[in-house]
C-alpha cells in the first residue's frame, strides 16, 4: 500500500482501539489518584484538627462553637432556600409538561407535534408561573 492511500494514512495514525484503551487507562489512573489524593487530604485534616482540639482551652472552644453556630445556622437556611427553589422549578415544569401533554392530546397527536409549539407553550407557562 502506497502512503499516500487513504489505508496507508490509517496505518500511520495507528488502531482507534489503541487510543481507546490508552484513555481508558489513563481516567483509571486518574481516578485512583484522585481518590488517594483525597483520602490523604481527610486524613491531614483530621490530624491539623485533633492538634487544634489538643491545645486548645476550653474558653476558647466555646468561642469558636458560638461563632460556627451562626455560619451553620446561614447553610441550613441557604439549604431550605435552595430547595424551596428547586421545588418551585419542578412544579413550573411539571406544568409545562401538563400543558403540552394536553395540547397534543387536544390536537390528536402524540407523535411530531410542532417542537416550538410545545416550547411556546412550556415557556409561556414557566412565565407565567414566575
Amino acid at each position: 500500500m502506497s502512503k499516500g492511500s487513504s489505508i496507508g494514512a490509517w496505518e500511520e495514525i495507528g488502531e482507534p482501539e489503541d487510543d481507546f484503551y490508552e484513555i481508558g487507562m489513563n481516567w483509571l489512573i486518574f481516578g485512583k489518584l484522585s481518590v488517594l489524593a483525597y483520602e490523604e487530604n481527610e486524613r491531614n485534616k483530621d490530624k491539623v484538627n485533633q492538634g487544634l482540639l489538643a491545645h486548645m482551652s476550653p474558653e476558647h472552644k466555646h468561642q469558636i462553637m458560638t461563632s460556627a453556630a451562626s455560619t451553620i445556622k446561614d447553610i441550613k437556611e441557604l439549604h431550605k432556600t435552595i430547595k424551596k427553589k428547586n421545588e418551585i422549578t419542578q412544579s413550573q415544569m411539571n406544568t409545562a409538561l401538563s400543558k403540552v401533554r394536553h395540547s397534543m392530546a387536544d390536537n390528536g397527536s402524540t407523535i411530531g407535534h410542532d417542537r416550538n409549539q410545545k416550547e411556546n407553550i412550556a415557556l409561556q407557562t414557566i412565565t407565567d408561573n414566575s
